[in-house]
């Protein structure tokens, strides 16, 4: 949506809008824009290892700010930027970042002006809400056992959301093009469905390969491709719950899985 808006260009390099004191890793004189880390084609790793070890199933809840800055500073690329799909929270976690420092605002609070507010999402964000708070599911590990749930990060551009099917459907219908399938914009205001629906085009776009037979990786979501067949589709987990939420647009079918 900011790319559309023309707020942010996928090309921008992600050093535009970080302190002036980090070091963000480059290859050749090339640097990772936000298409690259929107895209997990940056080079960064998935996480940091020294953090990744303290919580394995969350360990951006260990990650702030000057953590990430002192990594990427520090930090060294081991094969050449937008060339090789790798999936990095830390890449997700860092745009994420970027986007609400160029915006001057949180980025729960970003998102909601620019989508989620427009889509009435009203149950879906970083701190919850104290009626989403009294609806919270408690998680579960794998022998069915209660489980503490994931700290709120800092970084909340990955593993940050929480949300409801009832959210997510929206979302996904959305996503899928049905802009006018929910009462959520005024109806004599439609400019902003008109962006919000070429900014969903946009993000379902492939882009790169990503290894895997008949996949491909677009702003965000993994694309599969079977014939005619393209499956939009992201998955995720963290302690004691997962997700998945994906959509097939030619058959006009989307699917929101939350389980804890």
């Amino acid at each position: 949506q900011m790319v559309e808006a023309a707020d942010v260009s996928l090309s921008d390099p992600v050093s535009k809008f970080l302190p002036t004191h980090v070091r963000m890793p480059t290859w050749n004189g090339e640097e990772i824009t936000l298409g690259n880390l929107a895209t997990h084609t940056s080079g960064l790793p998935d996480f940091p290892d020294s953090l990744a070890m303290a919580d394995s199933l969350n360990p951006q809840a260990a990650l702030d700010a000057e953590q990430l800055y002192r990594f990427l500073s520090s930090s060294t690329l081991n094969r050449e930027i937008g060339t090789e799909y790798e999936y990095s929270e830390l890449g997700m976690a860092l745009l994420g970042h970027a986007l609400s420092l160029m915006a001057e605002k949180p980025l729960d609070e970003l998102i909601h002006e620019r989508l989620f507010g427009l889509l009435k999402m009203t149950n879906t964000h970083v701190i919850p809400t104290p009626g989403m708070s009294a609806q919270t599911s408690e998680g579960h590990d794998r022998l069915r056992r209660p489980v503490e749930a994931t700290p709120i990060p800092d970084l909340p551009g990955a593993k940050g959301m929480l949300s409801t099917a009832h959210d997510l459907n929206i979302f996904v219908s959305a996503a899928m093009g049905f802009i006018y399938a929910f009462p959520m914009l005024p109806e004599d205001d439609k400019s902003d469905s008109v962006t919000i629906a070429a900014a969903f085009e946009t993000a379902n776009r492939p882009l790169y390969p990503t290894g895997r037979e008949n996949e491909e990786i677009s702003l965000g979501w993994l694309v599969q491709t079977d014939g005619e067949r393209i499956i939009h589709w992201k998955r995720g987990m963290t302690r004691g719950f997962s997700a998945f939420i994906g959509f097939n647009k030619k058959r006009r079918r989307g699917v929101v899985v939350l389980s804890n």
